[in-house]
């Protein structure tokens, strides 16, 4: 997965808020790959409870990208 994913890297954080504030040198990618996941549920927080990936998707574009349910 990470040969994939590294010519996404970059050295800023791509998120403005909504962060944890106890991350241990995270790497961060540009917003533009697409993961299709499952999950149990959403939580009253708005996070996905009990994640599993599945893949990437190439169909798709990361802007076109919405919550669902």
């Amino acid at each position: 997965i990470m040969d994939y994913m590294t010519p996404y890297i970059q050295d800023e954080c791509p998120f403005q808020y909504g962060l944890p504030n106890d991350l241990n040198d995270p790497t961060w990618l540009r917003p533009e790959l697409v993961a299709e996941c499952k999950f149990k549920r959403w939580t009253d927080e708005g996070k996905v409870l009990n994640a599993v990936w599945i893949g990437f998707r190439t169909d798709k574009q990361a802007e076109d990208v919405v919550r669902e349910g």
